[in-house]
């Protein structure tokens, strides 16, 4: 159910996508960053909750960048 809305488009450079695999770092740092911009966190790492069905911070805005 996550990425319906988007059809499972997910917007990161190929680069950074064959990094993000052997790079665990890479991998928090971007989650890190999509709850920052959007309050996403379906497995509960960076907020205790609550969260939607779909993994968003309850009350939260999406801030839309790089429109």
């Amino acid at each position: 159910m996550h990425f319906t809305q988007s059809a499972g488009l997910v917007g990161m450079t190929s680069e950074i996508h064959k990094r993000r695999h052997s790079d665990s770092r890479l991998s928090w740092l971007l989650r890190g960053v999509t709850f920052l911009k959007f309050g996403y966190d379906p497995a509960n790492v960076f907020s205790p909750g609550p969260h939607n069905e779909l993994g968003f911070v309850t009350g939260r805005s999406c801030e839309v960048f790089w429109p």
